[in-house]
C-alpha cells in the first residue's frame, strides 16, 4: 500500500510517502506560518522523490487536530480535496496520538501548547491505547492525567513539567520531536483503515478560532 501522509497542525509542515511500510520520501520544514502555501508544493516534491504519480497513491493520511486552527483546516481540507480528486480514502489521525509515538515500555502524556497557558493533552498507555479523549485544559489539569513514570511528548513540557513535579509524578523525560512524524501518521492511518475506519477526515477543534469579525 502506498500512503501519502502529511501534517500541518503545529509549527512544522511535513509529508512522507510510505510504500508497503517502507519510507520512500520524507520532507519537513518548520515554518510557523505559511502552511497553505507550502503544503501542495511539498506533496508534489515528495511524490517526485518517490517516483510516483498522484494516481498511484492508495491512501491519504493527515493529522486532524488538535492544533492551530488554520493549520488543522489546511491539512484536513487538502486531504479531503485530494481524496475526492483521486477517488482514494483519506484517514485523519489525532495530533496527540501521532506525538505519543510507537508502543514502548512506558506510558506517555502528549501535551502541546494551546495559548494562554493552556494545553491540549491526552494520556496513552504503553501500547499507545488512549487512556481518555484529548482535552483542552490548564497545565495543572494535564499533569493530573499523566500516569506515574510516564514519558512526556509534545512542545508543552515547560508548562507541564513543574506541575508533574509538584504532584510527585516523575517522568522519563521528553520523547520524540515537538511536531508529529508523518511516517507515524501514515502507519496510524493504515492501522485505522484496517480496523474499519473510513473518511473523510474531520477536523478536531477543542476551542473556537481566535478570529473575530470586525465590529459593524
Amino acid at each position: 500500500m502506498r500512503v501519502l501522509a502529511f501534517d500541518t497542525c503545529l509549527a512544522a509542515c511535513s509529508a512522507a510517502l510510505l510504500a508497503d511500510g517502507v519510507v520512500r520520501a520524507l520532507r519537513q520544514e518548520v515554518l510557523g506560518r505559511g502552511h497553505a502555501e507550502r503544503l501542495l508544493p511539498m506533496l508534489a516534491a515528495v511524490l517526485g522523490d518517490a517516483g510516483l504519480r498522484p494516481g498511484q497513491i492508495d491512501l491519504l493520511a493527515v493529522t486532524a487536530g488538535p492544533g492551530s486552527f488554520v493549520g488543522v483546516r489546511v491539512g484536513v481540507a487538502a486531504a479531503r480535496g485530494l481524496a475526492l480528486a483521486l477517488d482514494r480514502p483519506a484517514i485523519g489521525v489525532g495530533t496527540l496520538a501521532a506525538l505519543a509515538g510507537e508502543p514502548s515500555e512506558r506510558a506517555v502524556l502528549a501535551a502541546i501548547e494551546a495559548g494562554s497557558e493552556a494545553v491540549y493533552a491526552q494520556a496513552f498507555a504503553a501500547d499507545r491505547q488512549a487512556l481518555g479523549p484529548p482535552r483542552l485544559c490548564a497545565a495543572e489539569e494535564a499533569a493530573g492525567l499523566a500516569p506515574v513514570g510516564c514519558a512526556l511528548a509534545g512542545n508543552a513540557g515547560s508548562l507541564v513539567l513543574p506541575w508533574l513535579a509538584r504532584a510527585g509524578k516523575p517522568t522519563a523525560g521528553p520523547i520524540g520531536a515537538p511536531h508529529p512524524d508523518p511516517c507515524l501518521v501514515a502507519r496510524l492511518a493504515m492501522a485505522a483503515l484496517a480496523a474499519g475506519a473510513r473518511g473523510p477526515p474531520a477536523p478536531l477543534y477543542l476551542r473556537p478560532s481566535d478570529a473575530r469579525l470586525p465590529a459593524a
